[in-house]
């Protein structure tokens, strides 16, 4: 845990962490996109080099020469969480958002979501966000449901039923979208591993005492989908960290909610998550990864025997899902 280094004395409305790593060719454009944010005296920026050895901690560098509010730190490489934690350490701010070096907001968001936070005692305030595909087409992901709504009110289960796509899928597990009250968050640190995000959100939701929370039905988050980026590249290392994404998935949603449609639903997605990496695996070759999977599938036979309505309906769902 890393609330002891906390400072007690919250001197800005908004804390922004931006985690560094490698990202030349994007940082200049994601900090520009803060807007507002940029020279407040309301907003620290704190940019984490992790190590970067392509020469972004220079240009990081230079705009903190540009902007009164942004910091730059530079650590030893340690990973995604790691730097996320090491700047969340460091913060001020009534809120904290950790906001992805090689993405952007969306034109406005900023002023948007400093309006949200003002005055707010709302634990968590989470937004929509626009999904910028390589070949340049946009998926925009918001509730449907709700067009003409700007914001709404969603509770725990509102929140896992879209996590888990039973409705739209309009809330993700990823961290960007979300801006956290900070000492809603005192207690909790990003998970050495990979698919931190979703391990993260659901540490938050299990151990917040609320059932509201606010959402901005806007595409205020620009996620840029490129090749190259770490999380789609499997390794054995990744493949049991999403499994133990899983696991923590399905745990927290047993102690979350008591609605069982939701508790059958985190169990498919785990099945399925599980199937997927079996997938995967037969690139990677990983016989820890197969022994893992094979347990989980084996010891929950049962159950999704009864998911799927008999074992026909469950056979017929494993080829189609893994063939």
């Amino acid at each position: 845990m890393i609330s002891s280094l906390k400072s007690q004395n919250m001197n800005y409305d908004l804390t922004v962490v931006i985690p560094m790593y490698n990202v030349i060719d994007y940082v200049v454009r994601s900090v520009e996109s803060l807007g507002v944010w940029l020279n407040n005296k309301a907003v620290e920026i704190l940019i984490i080099d992790d190590g970067s050895t392509d020469g972004s901690l220079s240009v990081a560098k230079n705009i903190e020469k540009t902007y009164d509010n942004v910091i730059v730190y530079h650590k030893e490489n340690g990973g995604l969480s790691s730097a996320r934690n090491f700047g969340y350490s460091l913060a001020n701010g009534r809120y904290v958002y950790f906001f992805d070096s090689d993405d952007a907001l969306g034109e406005g968001a900023a002023q948007i979501l400093l309006n949200a936070i003002n005055g707010s005692s709302d634990d968590l305030i989470m937004f929509g966000y626009d999904e910028i595909l390589e070949d340049g087409n946009i998926n925009t992901v918001t509730s449907k449901d709700q067009p003409k709504m700007d914001e709404f009110t969603l509770r725990k289960d509102d929140i896992l039923t879209e996590l888990l796509g039973i409705k739209q899928g309009f809330i993700p597990g990823y961290a960007p979208t979300k801006i956290f009250r900070t000492e809603a968050i005192k207690e909790l640190s990003f998970r050495e591993m990979y698919y931190e995000d979703l391990a993260f959100f659901m540490d938050f939701l299990r151990q917040n005492a609320s059932d509201k929370y606010r959402f901005i039905n806007l595409p205020l988050y620009k996620y840029y989908r490129r090749s190259g980026s770490i999380t789609r590249q499997f390794s054995e290392t990744k493949l049991m960290d999403k499994m133990t994404s899983l696991d923590l998935m399905l745990n927290a949603v047993f102690e979350i909610s008591g609605n069982s449609r939701i508790v059958n639903e985190a169990f498919k997605t785990y099945f399925v998550g599980y199937l997927w990496i079996a997938k995967l695996n037969k690139d990677v070759s990983s016989a820890l990864v197969s022994k893992r999977v094979h347990n989980a599938l084996h010891s929950n036979r049962g159950k999704y025997f009864e998911l799927f309505k008999g074992f026909k309906n469950f056979v017929k769902f494993v080829y189609y899902r893994t063939f």
